[in-house]
């Protein structure tokens, strides 16, 4: 019978069946030998989570023994897994497993002595393969370990993930998915994750730019093919041109994934969906019906501040989330994005003018029908209607041409009214089920007062319109402005803190993507 692999819910239902098919025959289990374990077992489970049956290389000869799982991708080995009779050699664990990652000292702790050989065992096919990660697993008990520690470490310090009994409802199939699943292992998720919890820290560092010169790559001048080659592919990616580069190339980590997940989270909780289109009504969300029939409700927003060294992708963090969350449904999003990272060195002074110049600029490029006097008139009938009751309305009941003429020149004064403007103009498209973010990017190139008034701008737009406001900025100067009081961070900010990308993992998908789009990018270079 083939197995259906192709999502996490399907695979999650077929184990499911095992542990209905086999939750009564524990005893039966316990009576079975490592093969017949195996067979019932560890086999369907590894193919439930997308690996091929040609895959598993299972029984793999190395220095005198036998591996029983050794997992490949494209016929790389990836992954050990040593599968052990179930209730013998170890059965459920003697101590709590409430977390989901332990030492390699609180497994054995936990498992008891028989689990130590095991791990021996795994160390020396770990050595003899240079496969460091390994699966050990009695069919119900499943847990991922590191065997060879990096340089400085020892074998002590090694941490590893634990799944618990996946024949009982507790366990953690997710986890599994994410780490051992043949899509993840593919992606380098296992690696990352293991590196991760595993990475060893140096006592001491060099910053080599305060230790030698700047470092040029020196180019023969008939190279320009070499340098337009470099600059396209080991550059800006999120240049709109280079999405397709953007989803093979991005480097990621646990961490990095949750971040993702909070700010795609955010911006889907930006776009409303408690209210229809009303013109002439100003909402807020989850209020009571005495806020929506009155004329005004508040409406707040949030300032997300995304933190992070030079190079650590703030900026394509951020361009990644917005495609896929337009490309996940999210359609009534309007993202505007200022990028200030050409200007902020010559910004001196009051630069919240500067910064509107900038916004209104994107805001038109991104949505001109916004600024039509029909929709003008939609955002400020309000202000219209008081137009009307002046001293002059005899004089425009008399000649309409004379309001129309006054209402010219009112919405005018009013559409350059900025943080008016979009108060009213962004709760009209949020009550249109629309949701408004704005991404303010490479504000930490300039000075601490510059940085301070962004920050300022960033709440006070955001708590007129509702608006979702995101500031990248470096964490330099995101920890040395916090402790010198100038960036009063407040205590509902949410703040996202990156870490520099595996330099390995990224350069490996790069080159990867070059081998596979070759041509394509030879046409797009020339």
């Amino acid at each position: 019978m083939s197995v259906n692999t192709s999502s996490r819910e399907i695979a999650f239902e077929n184990i499911q069946g095992l542990r209905s098919k086999y939750g009564d025959r524990a005893q039966h289990l316990h009576e079975s030998n490592e093969a017949e374990t195996r067979r019932l077992i560890i086999d369907e489970i590894l193919k439930y989570i997308g690996w091929k049956p040609n895959e598993f290389c299972p029984e793999y000869p190395t220095n005198g023994e036998y591996i029983d799982y050794l997992l490949t991708v494209d016929d790389i080995p990836r992954l050990i897994v040593e599968a052990k009779r179930i209730g013998r050699t170890f059965t459920a664990p003697s101590i709590q497993m409430h977390e989901l990652r332990y030492s390699l000292p609180y497994f054995q702790r936990a498992y008891g002595r028989a689990l130590s050989s095991v791990i021996d065992q795994v160390s020396r096919y770990a050595r003899s393969t240079g496969v460091p990660y390994a699966v050990i697993t009695n069919g119900a008990e499943w847990f991922l370990i590191q065997v060879i520690p990096t340089a400085g470490q020892k074998s002590k310090d090694l941490k590893g993930y634990y799944f618990g009994n996946l024949l009982l409802d507790n366990s953690n199939f997710d986890l599994l998915w994410e780490l051992v699943s043949r899509r993840s292992v593919s992606e380098g998720n296992l690696e990352e994750r293991l590196h991760s919890i595993n990475e060893y820290k140096s006592q001491q560092s060099l910053i080599i730019a305060s230790h030698l010169k700047e470092i040029e790559w020196k180019r023969n001048s008939d190279n320009n093919n070499i340098r337009n080659f470099y600059q396209y592919f080991f550059t800006d990616l999120v240049d709109s041109r280079k999405r397709k580069m953007l989803e093979k190339c991005f480097t990621e980590d646990s961490q990095l994934q949750q971040y993702q997940s909070d700010l795609k989270q955010a911006l889907k909780d930006t776009t409303p969906s408690f209210l229809p289109i009303e013109q002439t009504e100003d909402k807020s969300p989850g209020e009571g019906k005495d806020f929506i029939l009155n004329e005004t409700g508040d409406v707040t927003g949030r300032v997300i501040l995304i933190v992070g060294s030079v190079g650590c992708g703030k900026s394509t963090l951020v361009e990644k989330v917005i495609v896929e969350s337009k490309i996940q449904k999210i359609k009534k999003l309007r993202i505007v994005k200022v990028d200030l990272i050409n200007e902020v060195r010559s910004m001196r002074g009051d630069i919240f003018p500067i910064l509107w110049k900038y916004l209104v600029e994107a805001w038109k490029e991104l949505e001109p029908d916004s600024y039509k006097i029909k929709n003008l008139r939609s955002y400020f009938h309000k202000e219209l209607k008081e137009l009307r009751e002046v001293e002059s309305s005899d004089l425009f009941a008399l000649d309409n041409r004379e309001y129309v003429k006054a209402e010219a020149q009112r919405l005018k004064e009013l559409k350059n009214e900025h943080l008016f403007f979009f108060s009213k103009c962004w709760k009209y498209y949020r009550g249109a089920g629309y949701g408004i973010s704005l991404v303010i990017d490479n504000i930490d190139r300039a000075s601490e007062d510059f940085q301070e008034q962004v920050y300022a701008f960033s709440h006070a737009l955001a708590g007129k319109t509702g608006a979702t406001i995101i500031v990248t900025m470096r964490e330099f100067t995101f920890f040395r402005a916090r402790e010198e009081g100038f960036l009063d961070v407040r205590q509902e900010d949410t703040i996202l803190h990156l870490k520099s990308p595996n330099l390995e993992q990224l350069l490996s998908k790069r080159i990867k993507y070059i081998e596979k789009y070759y041509w394509e990018m030879v046409l797009l270079i020339l």
